[in-house]
């Protein structure tokens, strides 16, 4: 994981993941990315309340809840959002 993130450009339009379950571990090893937009499906309502801390810089957009603990998050990024996402 760390080798892939400090592979990774420092920079790339869109962040779409179905890991089934490892979503808040790919998310810390890709933090120092900044995506335009995440899209991602979490496995558990504990990742689901994880996700918020870690996209401090993105404004949940939308989403679907699927059942209790299964669902996709939409982000995108404060800067595509002016001042108007605070």
């Amino acid at each position: 994981m760390q080798q892939c993130a400090e592979r990774a450009a420092a920079r790339a339009d869109i962040l779409k993941m179905d890991v089934e379950g490892a979503e808040i571990e790919i998310m810390r090893g890709l933090a120092r990315i900044a995506f335009d937009a995440v899209l991602l499906e979490y496995h558990a309502d504990a990742n689901r309340r994880m996700v918020d801390p870690l996209l401090d810089r993105y404004v949940l957009v939308g989403g679907e809840i699927r059942a209790v603990d299964r669902g996709v998050l939409k982000y995108l990024h404060r800067r595509l959002l002016g001042r108007a996402a605070g």
